[in-house]
């Protein structure tokens, strides 16, 4: 008796090609979902980071001074951060909204007194990696910062560059108020993913 073969399964090795298919999808999906559960991760690093050194700046710690920096960079171990250089950046601001009195109180009268009732930035430390990020507020130019990192009456009542870009979005000042606001950045190099996820970095705010 003659056996029959049985016929060759013309399905053979479609699983093989289906599994490489599939893979090519779900591999860039695992990996980005691990790309972005790690940076959760250090968001809230991060957040944290910025409170504590908010709460120590509205305290009036000195963060003009290195002791100072250097225990803000203490506090964020992990996240390679240094006074100078590093994957962070800190950015401290005082804003207030000068009134007529403040105005009066320097010489200045009418128009003169050109941030009248505008935010306005009084004091900006920065430190660590400054090529990173700029502070959401935007930057008084360097030449009217003194050593403590405050500015005068007679600049922030007038120059154009203290203003508080974007502080109405965020909160309401009334005359003489201030709010006390630390930023901080960190970039997540090791997290990149060529073609996929380039320069990430984790940014947290914090206002007193």
């Amino acid at each position: 008796m003659t056996r029959l073969k049985p016929a060759r399964n013309p399905r053979r090795g479609n699983a093989m090609l289906e599994f490489a298919l599939c893979m090519s999808f779900l591999t860039p999906l695992l990996l980005g979902t691990f790309n972005i559960g790690m940076n959760l991760g250090r968001n809230l690093q991060v957040t944290q980071l910025s409170r504590n050194i908010g709460h120590m700046y509205v305290r009036w710690v000195d963060f003009s001074q290195t002791g100072s920096q250097n225990l803000a960079v203490r506090l964020g171990v992990g996240l390679n951060m240094a006074r100078t250089s590093g994957d962070g950046i800190v950015i401290l601001s005082q804003v207030t909204v000068p009134s007529d009195a403040d105005c009066t109180a320097n010489n200045l009268t009418g128009a003169a007194c050109t941030n009248r009732n505008v935010p306005v930035i009084i004091h900006r430390i920065v430190f660590g990696n400054n090529t990173l990020q700029g502070s959401a507020f935007g930057s008084p130019a360097s030449g009217l910062l003194q050593a403590d990192g405050t500015i005068t009456p007679a600049n922030y009542l007038t120059q154009n560059s203290v203003r508080a870009t974007n502080w109405s979005s965020v909160m309401t000042l009334a005359a003489g108020e201030v709010a006390y606001v630390s930023e901080v950045y960190v970039r997540s190099p090791s997290w990149d993913l060529p073609g996929q996820y380039t320069n990430t970095g984790v940014y947290a705010r914090t206002i007193y």
